[in-house]
């Protein structure tokens, strides 16, 4: 058991502890609710298809391999792909190349609308709609 003299202390070291702790926490609300978080919804890119452009709908099951094609007019134009309007890396699944985007072990989560764009004028070149089954 201890004294009272370093009881006493303990408990004022808690209570200010959790003294600092409600004021964090009353901050943070009164933060939130001064200044509301604003959450802006994903846009796909605003280019109008060309004539030759057209949407491609592929039905694939888990665990296929997808292979999505670009065709960009020179082979020196860079492009760039997209999922969902939102720009495609490279990952342990997915593959991004020039003219070939290339999903291994497909899965539930790849379905959604890819787009292929020319990187210096975001030309629309290619459109697919993907289902998985």
């Amino acid at each position: 058991m201890m004294p009272e003299s370093e009881t006493g202390l303990v408990a004022q070291h808690i209570t200010v502890v959790t003294r600092g702790i409600v004021a964090m926490w009353c901050s943070l609300w009164l933060s939130l609710l001064l200044f509301p978080l604003s959450v802006s919804t994903a846009r796909l890119p605003t280019v109008l298809p060309t004539d030759s452009v057209f949407l491609e709908d592929y039905v694939v099951s888990t665990g296929d391999t997808l292979d999505l094609s670009c065709n960009p007019d020179g082979p020196a134009q860079a492009v760039l792909w997209f999922k969902d309007g939102s720009g495609l890396l490279p990952s342990n699944r997915t593959r991004v190349d020039q003219r070939v985007l290339r999903i291994i072990n497909v899965s539930y989560e790849d379905s959604g609308m890819y787009s292929c764009h020319v990187t210096h004028d975001n030309n629309l070149l290619s459109n697919y709609t993907i289902r998985v089954t």
